[in-house]
């Protein structure tokens, strides 16, 4: 295996507190896979001509989680999300930017800043040109997060009842 595939799966599974849910049917990551160039290996989510790419593929409730994401056609990208069983509570997009040179696939590229305001499972939603897209993703809560120098977690974090 590539130094980079290994390190990435290293990453993902240290930061992954417990498993998700099996009521929260997420949409699979693909990867990690280097899809953006030679040995930049990340994880991958794509669907009707969207794909969102993540360095782990785990997202944190109440920090800003940065996300690639790329259309097939579409010079505006809108994003809204929802937590499931809980519509009125809605992503956060705090940062839209455009990627001129984009090395992805689609020539249509942006880096997007998502802030999810509770943990769970949550449905996305992007809409750029005539395409539109759904993804369901799990949301781990910041408690959760090992701390980056030491990798313990705090006696908060809890597992949620499934």
């Amino acid at each position: 295996m590539r130094p980079d595939a290994a390190e990435a799966i290293a990453e993902r599974e240290a930061l992954i507190p417990f498993n998700m849910p099996t009521v929260c049917e997420v949409t699979e990551w693909a990867g990690p896979e280097d899809r953006r160039g030679a040995f930049e290996a990340h994880y991958w989510l794509d669907s009707d001509g969207f794909t969102i790419d993540s360095d782990t593929s785990v997202l944190w409730d109440g920090e800003d989680n940065w996300v690639g994401w790329s259309a097939i056609d579409g010079d505006d990208l809108q994003i809204t999300g929802e937590l499931i069983g809980n519509p009125s509570t809605t992503l956060i997009v705090t940062t839209v930017q455009r990627v001129e040179r984009s090395t992805l696939v689609s020539p249509h590229a942006w880096r997007v800043v998502l802030r999810f305001p509770e943990s769970g499972c949550w449905r996305l939603q992007a809409e750029a040109g005539t395409r539109s897209a759904k993804f369901i993703v799990y949301v781990f809560p910041i408690e959760c997060k090992p701390h980056l120098v030491t990798g313990e977690r705090s006696s908060a974090c809890t597992e949620p009842t499934r």
